[in-house]
């Protein structure tokens, strides 16, 4: 049998608990569901179920007590059960007047889970520097937020609007990206609800047709509607059935790499093209054309920039682009190539609250990246 003690140290959430000795797991996933929407006025170094201990200074969080860590433990096989993992799970909670989740003998309401993911959203940086003194249970919280924030917030749309989503298709492929379905084929049509009837167009559930036209008929309605080539967005590995502009919605994915890959596609600024409408056309041998002005021709592709190769990918295009030697040379569009390098990573953006703004002086903010640079490859960072 697992202790608290070895809870603090170890993936005490891969551990089922031992509902014989204490009570029913579903009762006790619950109740840690119950007690996390009661965090409105509080935080989690208050929590009921947790305790903080004093290391040299240092505030950590850890389990208040055996009880606490089998709910915690029951909390977790519930949020990991494949139910929600599933595409057709979304239209089962969305569309359901009063939906409720049943466990074996248990069962509580949809918008108490909503509430608690809610109400965690509340504490992302309040609570930030205490949870993140217990790692396995910052994953746990986070995986909860993801997964019942998404569905809560289409539920929560639905029926203010009392009406289809007016998001289009590219959107929702995104928000419910590692949702799962054994036919890779209802990776589009169990979205099709959502979508308002000229968003839907002509796309209908046809089990008649192959994965890959499915896929085809989504990009070429998803533009047709939009007026945008969004959907040709994201970094993908081209399956040996696509061709390479057609994404592979049923390719699997991590909650961690989707959401660095949402957020990086989320963060668009700028518009090249301005406010014309995108057009585009698709033979019978899936090749795809459209119309463009020619700009130039990329003649390198370094490495795809992830959240754990961000430095890898970074010392890649420094030398494709054969800096520091050219660091001083002038750039075509003003400024040195140095500049005009770093000014291309970053966009000239920067975070705030949570979103991307533009700068009002982006050559201060070079300096900053230059910095920061310097600090990674003398290891300082």
């Amino acid at each position: 049998m697992q202790t608290v003690e070895d809870a603090d140290e170890s993936p005490w959430f891969e551990q089922k608990p031992d509902s014989n000795v204490f009570f029913d797991g579903a009762y006790g996933a619950f109740s840690v569901t119950l007690n996390l929407t009661r965090l409105r006025q509080t935080h989690f170094d208050t929590f009921p179920l947790l305790r903080t201990e004093n290391d040299a200074g240092r505030i950590k969080l850890r389990m208040a007590s055996q009880r606490a860590l089998y709910a915690f433990q029951a909390f977790a096989q519930v949020i990991n059960v494949d139910w929600f993992r599933r595409i057709w799970v979304i239209q089962e909670v969305v569309f359901a007047k009063h939906a409720v989740v049943l466990l074996g003998s248990a069962s509580i309401p949809w918008e108490v889970l909503s509430m608690a993911a809610t109400v965690i959203e509340m504490h992302t940086e309040c609570c930030k520097a205490s949870l993140s003194t217990f790692p396995e249970l910052a994953r746990l919280i986070e995986d909860f937020t993801l997964k019942v924030g998404q569905i809560s917030w289409t539920r929560l749309k639905r029926r203010i609007l009392d009406s289809p989503e007016s998001i289009p298709l590219y959107d929702l492929l995104w928000q419910y990206r590692c949702h799962q379905a054994t036919d890779p084929r209802d990776k589009i049509y169990a979205l099709l609800g959502f979508l308002t009837e000229d968003a839907r167009g002509e796309l209908v559930p046809d089990y008649t047709l192959s994965k890959k036209e499915v896929y085809k008929r989504a990009v070429l309605q998803d533009v047709r509607a939009t007026k945008t080539l969004k959907i040709l967005k994201g970094h993908r590995s081209v399956p040996a059935d696509l061709p390479s502009w057609i994404y592979d919605w049923a390719a699997p994915m991590e909650l961690t790499d989707w959401h660095w890959e949402r957020q990086r596609l989320r963060n668009g600024e700028y518009s090249a093209s301005g406010h014309e409408d995108a057009c585009l056309h698709c033979d019978n041998n899936y090749k795809l054309s459209l119309g463009g002005i020619y700009l130039d021709t990329v003649t390198t592709v370094g490495r795809h920039i992830t959240k754990n190769t961000c430095v890898d990918a970074v010392t890649t295009w420094l030398q494709i682009v054969d800096l520091p030697s050219r660091n001083t040379d002038p750039y075509i569009g003003g400024g040195d190539y140095q500049c005009a390098f770093w000014r291309t990573l970053t966009r000239d953006l920067f975070l705030k609250d949570s979103k991307f703004e533009r700068l009002d002086d982006p050559e201060s903010y070079v300096a900053a990246a230059k910095i920061w640079w310097g600090k990674v490859i003398n290891s300082n960072y």
